[in-house]
């Protein structure tokens, strides 16, 4: 009898398990797009090429992200944290979004976690060129 009640109980801890991982898979995969913040959802269709950037913004852009902190949370042709890389952003977002996602602000504030939008709070103090210069970067990330 005891043996049989263990069964059972083994039974069920396994079921409720299994349960919960397709509950938690589930939920992380609807959130995926939105956890993945800065790497941006897939547009429904793909982003039209930007015009030609300016070589001395685009290194300008790259001694920001590493001046910056940015290789801490992202990777960049990979350099930096691989958690989320940034690589071909600029064929997922507009330059707008991109904006949106380095400052935490606009639909990208709603989409990131609020320790994410602290640590972008710093970004938001930038200065409009080094802002461009950083948006220009990842835009010509494709």
């Amino acid at each position: 009898m005891r043996e049989r009640l263990a069964r059972l109980f083994a039974v069920g801890v396994g079921v409720v398990l299994v349960a919960l991982a397709a509950l938690f898979a589930e939920r992380r995969n609807a959130r995926a797009p939105e956890a993945a913040g800065d790497r941006g959802a897939p547009s429904a269709s793909p982003v039209p090429p930007p015009a030609p950037a300016d070589p001395e913004e685009l290194a300008r852009g790259r001694e920001l992200f590493a001046s910056e902190g940015c290789a801490r949370c992202h990777s960049l042709a990979g350099v930096g944290s691989p958690r989320l890389p940034l690589d071909g952003v600029g064929g997922r977002l507009p330059p707008e979004e991109i904006r949106a996602f380095i400052v935490g602000d606009g639909a990208a504030r709603s989409r990131l976690g609020p320790s994410v939008l602290r640590t972008k709070a710093r970004c938001q103090e930038l200065a409009a060129d080094d802002l461009r210069a950083l948006v220009a970067l990842l835009s010509a990330e494709r």
